[in-house]
């Protein structure tokens, strides 16, 4: 089981920031701020992994770990309206701290 991530463990200052994310659900995240990026939330309806290029591409620039995309897309019933979705980044340095805890 992973801990709960701490600020120093994602500080947030990193390139890598933004290189991986994560569907947080249909609901914002709580304590987090959202960046207003249409370009990003149409990507993150198809890959949740990007590189350095990809980033500056669509337009990222200083994200942080608690910031939050919303992604909408058409629901398949013409009667309901859009499927809201919200993703945020993947801290990958805390990841590979806790792969590393975890296999030693």
């Amino acid at each position: 089981m992973l801990d709960v991530v701490d600020s120093e463990t994602c500080k947030g200052d990193s390139d890598m920031v933004g290189s991986q994310w994560e569907d947080v659900g249909s609901e914002p995240p709580i304590y987090c701020t959202e960046v207003q990026n249409e370009a990003l939330g149409f990507e993150l309806r198809k890959t949740m992994y990007f590189s350095a290029d990809d980033l500056k591409r669509l337009g990222v620039r200083k994200l942080r770990y608690d910031n939050y995309v919303r992604a909408s897309k058409l629901s398949n019933d013409k009667n309901t309206r859009q499927i809201e979705r919200y993703f945020r980044p993947v801290c990958t340095d805390y990841l590979l701290f806790q792969a590393m805890r975890l296999n030693s």
